[in-house]
């Protein structure tokens, strides 16, 4: 407990590290609990249908993407910031957990066979449309998903989609231009993950 200030208790911290070890631990802030109230008081996740919280971005590359650069790049950034490996706990106490590793949540589609120019735009709202009925897991990290959709060889369309718990309007563009420079860096360097 003390590595954590003594925030909460060896019992507690006990439970907060079954699955997974944990870099730190930290008070919610007031908005956070906000967050948390309004999710508790929707339900079960299978009842939470309430997406004002959910925040999707759409990103469109008029170039050719090196896919596994671009994942690598989202890597670099979930090691970079903790924030995109928080999850929240409430039993006994409402802290942020950031966990030492978690998986990148990322989904490639492949969209090229679909020649036709609408038929793609309308799966990909109808993909934005799917995710926004997702509920975020607070108490699971990651609370961001990214899906990298390929058009043509030379278009992509990337949506990322988080929990405003973790990710605001200031703190977006921050985000998106390490990403963005990072795959750049890579492409360049041509560094590949060890």
């Amino acid at each position: 407990p003390s590595d954590v200030k003594n925030i909460v208790n060896q019992e507690y911290l006990d439970s907060l590290q079954e699955t997974t070890e944990i870099e730190a631990l930290y008070l919610a802030n007031n908005l956070q609990e906000g967050f948390i109230f309004h999710y508790l008081r929707q339900g079960s996740e299978d009842l939470i249908n309430d997406d004002a919280y959910r925040v999707q971005h759409l990103f469109e590359y008029l170039t050719s993407i090196d896919e596994n650069k671009l994942k690598e790049a989202w890597k670099y950034a979930q090691s970079k910031y903790p924030i995109l490996r928080l999850r929240f706990a409430w039993k006994n106490q409402l802290v942020q957990v950031i966990d030492k590793n978690c998986n990148l949540n990322w989904t490639s589609i492949d969209l090229s066979s679909v020649l036709d120019k609408l038929e793609q735009q309308t799966r990909i709202k109808d993909i934005q449309e799917e995710d926004r009925t997702i509920a975020f897991k607070l108490d699971a990290s990651p609370l961001i998903r990214i899906y990298l959709i390929k058009l043509n060889v030379n278009s992509y369309q990337c949506i990322i989609s988080s929990h405003h718990a973790i990710i605001d309007g200031w703190s977006n563009n921050l985000l998106f231009n390490f990403v963005h420079d990072t795959y750049v860096k890579l492409t360049k360097l041509n560094i590949s993950e060890k």
